[in-house]
């Protein structure tokens, strides 16, 4: 609705003007922005989508021997201004690795990444003992050892370790910790 001012022998008055729009075009204008919104969705605007995901294998040795109780991580390296999603690998008992992104994603995007590793904490033990004729559950905390892991390469802002992943190519990256 809009009003404009007139004169009318001296007196103002004002008169209102009444916008029509034809009930069928408010009903285009939601039918329009919805497609716009169904197509921006299917385009992808959410995280992930639109990323290359490539898969990654490799393996890890402590002292020659597979390293196999932890996790291999694979940052992106933001000082060499990659912004990708991290990845993440389990260790298995000959020390091979695959990585898994986030999500459903296996493997990681392409560019340059940092890697370090990370062990779990040990976990306590419950344990029976029969004392005077009664059973007595006990706590067994493990006793702390020494990680066979320097600590460089269990931080991401110490570990030494570089890879950039590179598409269509085999991404395969070895690592070993001498001692």
């Amino acid at each position: 609705m809009g009003n404009a001012a007139c004169e009318n022998n001296g007196r103002k008055s004002v008169r209102y003007f009444i916008y029509r729009v034809p009930a069928t075009a408010g009903r285009r204008l939601w039918l329009t922005s919805g497609w716009v919104v169904v197509c921006l969705m299917l385009a992808g605007c959410g995280r992930g989508d639109g990323l290359i995901f490539v898969p990654v294998t490799g393996s890890v040795l402590v002292a020659g021997k597979p390293f196999v109780s932890g996790q291999i991580h694979f940052a992106p390296d933001r000082s060499k201004g990659h912004s990708g999603p991290m990845a993440t690998g389990v260790m298995q008992d000959d020390g091979s690795y695959s990585l898994r992104g986030p999500g459903r994603h296996r493997g990681l995007t392409p560019g340059p990444h940092v890697v370090y590793l990370s062990q779990p904490d040990p976990i306590p033990t419950m344990t029976e003992e029969l004392i005077d004729g009664e059973i007595v559950m006990r706590l067994e905390q493990p006793v702390a050892t020494q990680s066979k892991i320097p600590r460089q390469f269990l931080a991401v802002g110490l570990s030494p370790w570089r890879a950039t992943v590179v598409a269509d190519e085999e991404n395969h990256f070895d690592f070993e910790i001498q001692r």
